[in-house]
This record gives structure tokens, sequence and C-alpha cells, in this order.
């Protein structure tokens, strides 16, 4: 999907600095959001996408204390993050302040984000990724890299080993970092080695969406740390789609070629 067709109600229209934003309700009542005309979500499977962004990584930390998310204004990612007790503060860094007007004002996004933005746990900056984790503040127990895939030049430097070898900096031995890549297996392997060359752990994450009888969307992820990760938590309640067995079954196998082989492939999430 690439832009609210006629069957499609707009409940958030507005050109910012930075990107075309459409926030649309389908005929069925579910919500999607593009920017620049690229689908981010959709409400029937955003779930799947922002638990195995977000859930995985909580999962895995020693202590999940501080959390920072780049990108995430939608809150979705965030909305996450907040389900877990041991969280104590959430530090969202988000370019763009029309969006996070549009999840602070929307009613529907607002109830699908659990109003995550207005929790006391939240400290929002509105300003760019890469100044931030340039400032060399405290560090975080878990980062989450919530960006637009990389489908236009000026989104590369949030991919490439300059900025993550900048994050390294927010870091500490035990810190978990979990990065929305969505590339195919050439574009994703080459964000895996700029992860890599800061992070030498990595963990190459697929979920494979089945929506409306289709088996074709995915969405992959980088987990890294510098040192071997497992989940040693259970997940929050209400989770849809990850189970502390499912972090290691989604992992991809295949360093190289034309496809992603992971050990449970074509997964089908329970929208029940």
């Amino acid at each position: 999907m690439t832009a609210a067709d006629s069957t499609e109600r707009v409940l958030y229209r507005a050109r910012s600095d930075f990107q075309d934003i459409v926030l649309a309700q389908e005929a069925d009542g579910h919500i999607n959001l593009t920017l620049d005309q690229v689908w981010q979500f959709r409400s029937q499977d955003e779930h799947v996408f922002h638990e195995v962004l977000a859930d995985t990584p909580i999962l895995m930390a020693a202590d999940p204390a501080r959390v920072l998310i780049l990108g995430g204004g939608d809150g979705l990612a965030l909305r996450n993050v907040l389900r877990y007790e041991e969280v104590r503060e959430v530090t969202l860094c988000e370019l763009d302040p029309l969006v996070i007007e549009m999840a602070q004002t929307v009613p529907a996004l607002v109830e699908l984000s659990e109003a995550s933005l207005a929790d006391p746990r939240v400290r929002l900056i509105i300003g760019d990724a890469l100044e931030f984790i340039e400032t060399r503040g405290p560090t975080y127990d878990v980062v989450i890299c919530d960006f637009p895939a990389e489908t236009r030049p000026e989104l590369s430097r949030l991919f490439g080993p300059a900025f993550f070898r900048t994050l390294a900096g927010l870091t500490h031995a035990q810190t978990v970092v979990a990065v929305q890549v969505s590339q195919d297996p050439a574009g994703f392997w080459r964000i895996c080695d700029s992860v890599e060359a800061s992070f030498p752990w990595i963990h190459p994450m697929l979920a494979k969406l089945d929506v409306d009888g289709e088996d074709d969307d995915w969405a992959d992820f980088v987990i890294a740390s510098q040192a071997p990760k497992v989940a040693q938590r259970e997940p929050a309640k209400g989770l849809r789609f990850l189970t502390r067995e499912r972090v290691a079954r989604l992992r991809i196998k295949n360093r190289s070629g034309d496809r992603f082989e992971t050990l449970e492939y074509g997964l089908e999430p329970d929208f029940g």
C-alpha cells in the first residue's frame, strides 16, 4: 500500500519539512500510516513488527531500565517498551514534530499506541537522531532504531558504519540494540555488516506476515550487542505474536544469496 485510496478516510494529512504524512482509516476500520507514500504500518499487523523490534531487545537485556528509541514517533514501539515494569525511563528522539503531533492528537492513533507518549516515564526529544547520539550523553540498556526503511539517500546515514560507531558511545557491554531494516537480502546484509563493525554479536531476524490472505509481506531486523544474548524474561502480557521461544526461531540462517532462510519461515500470526 503506497497511499490512501478512495475507500479510505484520511485522519491526518500534513506536509512537514521532511515528508508527506498521511494517516488513513480503511473501510474495515483499521488505520495505516504512509510517509512520502511509503507504507509504515497497518494496525491489523503492526503488532508483529513492533513485538519483534521492541520486545526482543527487552527480553534479552539484563536490566532494561533505561531505553532509547530513535525514530518511532508514532508511539507504537514505545507502547511495547512501556509494558515492562522493569523499564524506568525512556528517551524517544523523533525528527519530525508533525509525526509527534499526529500521535498525540489523532484519537485512533492515541488508542492504538495506548497513549504511550503521555507516559511520565517518557522524555521526548524533537531532533535529528545522529545529532542526538553525538552528544555523548548517558548510556542506555536498550536502544531501538525505528527509522523508515532506507528508501531515499538522506536515510542512508542512519544505517551506515559511522552511525553505529557513534551509537556505540551511548552503550555499555550489556546493551542490546535493535534495528528495523526491511531490505532485500543484499541490502540487509550490508546493514548488518555496518552494525556488526561496532556490535560484534548480531542476531538477524525475519518475521513473515499473513494479511488478508497474502503471505508475501515481511519485515527484517537485526538485534546486536557486544556479547551473545538470549531471551531471559517472559514477554509482557497481551503479546499476540512473539514468545520467548520464537525469538530463536525467527533467526535468519543464510548470510548471502537472494532470499532469506529462517529456522521458522512463513509464520502466520494469530490475529484472533
